[in-house]
Parts: structure tokens; sequence; C-alpha cells
């Protein structure tokens, strides 16, 4: 066997030993998920009423009242964001992310109700246009 050959395989052993254990570094370091703690989804509710009262859109909500809106909330942040599903009416149950400012205390809403909602806008879009599988 010659010395170039054997050569090549200690490369491609050693390529291959080192790709392994980079791989199986990155997997055991990754980053843990987020969690959404309570304060945090407070300040997005407070967020939500803030922008049903800014936009004068608490006449829908007459039967109900703004206080009494009920939101699911993703547990994990995903892409810095908080992702919420609750009906904004009258646009009807939208899916939208929510940034936190933790230093000021607030959240801020992705979207705008005076543009509304539309299905390109991917932090802010009712669900109808989602998967079933997006939205549970």
């Amino acid at each position: 066997m010659s010395r170039r050959a054997v050569d090549s395989r200690w490369v491609v052993s050693f390529l291959l030993v080192a790709f392994a254990s980079r791989y199986a570094l990155s997997e055991s370091t990754a980053a843990p998920r987020k969690i959404v703690t309570q304060p945090q989804i407070q300040l997005v509710l407070t967020a939500i009423e803030d922008e049903i009262y800014t936009h004068n859109l608490e006449k829908a909500y007459v039967d109900l009242g703004p206080d009494k809106i009920s939101i699911c909330v993703k547990p994990h942040f995903e892409n810095g964001m908080i992702w919420v599903i609750y009906k904004l009416l009258p646009f009807g149950e939208l899916m939208r992310g929510a940034v936190i400012n933790e230093g000021r205390g607030v959240a801020i809403l992705s979207g705008d109700p005076d543009v509304g909602f539309p299905p390109t806008n991917g932090s802010a879009m009712p669900t109808l246009y989602l998967d079933d599988d997006a939205v549970r």
C-alpha cells in the first residue's frame, strides 16, 4: 500500500470525526428555548387592550369588554417574539407576534389595525390563512 493511500484515509477519517464531533457539540450546546412568563403575557394583554382603545374598537366588545379577551399563547419564544392568537374585532381571529421590551415594560404588537392584516404579513395575519397545524 502506498504512503499516499494511507495519508488520504487518515485525512478522510479525521474529517469524519471532526464533523461528527462538531455536530454533536452543536446539538448538545444549543441554547435552551426561552419560556414565556406570566408577566410577559400580561404585557401582551395590556398592549392588546391599549390597541383596542387607541383605535376605537371597544364598541365591538360591548358584550364582552376588552379586558375579557381570551388569548392563546405559544409557550416558548420563537424568532425573538411571543406568538398569540386572539380575536380582534372587527378583523376576526389573528395570529400576531409581540416583541417584549423588558427595560420599558411594554409589549409591541406586530401589524397595524389601520392598515389591516393581509395574509402576506407573516407576523400578524388572520388565522384563516394558516394551515390547521400552525394554529394548534
